[in-house]
């Protein structure tokens, strides 16, 4: 749920409200049932003083996992608070400067055997400076460190002996250039984003972890830039497209140079929107993944996984605050491989198809 409320001349409340619920049962060599119910809510105020646009606002949420074995029970309960603030400061009239902290922590009780208690802590500040080149040029610089805390789920499925992962902390310099040519928007930005103690899946199955284990990773980094094109062709349709390139290596470790696993080098789209009739829009995409290793294959021995290409599209419907979407994605049918598992012991690989062809419908209603 989504709400925004304005409260003065140049204040509004916003504030987005969650629950989900998951429950499953399942077979991986033996019998195993999951559950998970998670709360979410998180109100800001935005609004503008002499110039200066302020967003502040708390996060809140309580995640509670369980997991149920032949081996154990296991049970992990979360509750994570924060409170963040970012200011927007105009210098000139072509310069302008954000500054951001965010403050969070994490309380988690995690049952197998027995229970025991962990307290994670993270702040994040973020910086950049803004300047208007021309009338249609707009470049930007920014740094920004960033945090995750460990999932309910993964915290369940932490290595044996291990009580609770780390929390996962990056720092991110990006620098970029938009600017507007006629119809043309464009958007280059270059960024480089490095993060200590990433938290990732192993899926290697042993006796006493039938389901793999979350670890953390040695230092990781990711190199790369992305080129974002829109063109309105004529008022009723517009062509876009974007080109991504990351090269993610570990950065210390062991496994030192090599390509992290599961992370493709190029990603390569292309869309177009027709708008054929009064509130009816038609969505079409094409969307190519570039090559990447298998899981677990961190010492890239096992050679790369040949990318592939989708095609996807959506029917929308618009009226005043009633919006509905259906999407059909995969239209082709194309078979692939949505996750590819490399096993060093049998020198392996073990391959999930994807799901063909799908569709869904999502219906929105924005209440004035």
């Amino acid at each position: 749920v989504q709400q925004e409320q304005k409260n003065a001349e140049n204040w509004r409340l916003e504030t987005d409200l969650s629950r989900r619920d998951m429950h499953g049962n399942g077979v991986l060599t033996s019998p195993f049932s999951q559950g998970r119910v998670d709360y979410f809510v998180k109100p800001q105020l935005v609004g503008v003083i002499h110039g200066i646009t302020l967003t502040n606002g708390i996060e809140l949420q309580s995640d509670n996992y369980h997991l149920n074995t032949l081996f154990s029970n296991t049970t992990d309960t979360q509750q994570e608070y924060s409170m963040f603030g970012l200011a927007n400061f105009p210098v000139s009239s072509r310069v302008s400067f954000q500054a951001g902290l965010r403050g969070a922590q994490q309380n988690n009780q995690l049952s197998v055997l027995t229970t025991t208690h962990s307290l994670n802590r993270a702040i994040a500040s973020t910086v950049g400076i803004t300047a208007k080149i021309t009338s249609a040029m707009e470049a930007y610089l920014r740094r920004a460190e960033s945090y995750r805390f460990p999932k309910a789920d993964e915290n369940a499925d932490a290595p044996p002996g291990v009580n609770g992962l780390k929390t996962q902390r990056g720092v991110s310099y990006e620098t970029g250039i938009k600017f507007l040519y006629k119809k043309l928007a464009s958007d280059f930005s270059l960024y480089q984003l490095n993060l200590r103690d990433e938290i990732t899946f192993d899926p290697l199955q042993t006796p006493q972890n039938p389901f793999g284990v979350n670890t953390n990773f040695d230092r990781t980094v990711r190199r790369g830039f992305s080129v974002t094109e829109k063109l309105p062709v004529t008022h009723r349709v517009t062509i876009g497209g974007r080109y991504g390139y990351v090269n993610a290596r570990f950065q210390q470790g062991i496994y030192a140079g090599n390509r992290i696993p599961l992370v493709a080098e190029n990603i390569i789209s292309a869309n177009i929107d027709y708008a054929f009739k009064e509130h009816w829009q038609l969505y079409g995409e094409a969307l190519y993944t570039g090559n990447e290793y298998a899981d677990s294959d961190n010492t890239n021995i096992a050679g790369k996984m040949g990318g592939y290409t989708l095609y996807n599209g959506s029917v929308n419907y618009t009226y005043e605050h009633f919006t509905a979407s259906l999407r059909v994605n995969n239209i082709f049918n194309k078979d692939y491989f949505i996750y590819t598992v490399y096993q060093p012991s049998l020198a392996a690989q073990f391959f999930y198809p994807a799901e063909g062809r799908n569709f869904s419908l999502n219906v929105k209603y924005e209440f004035a």
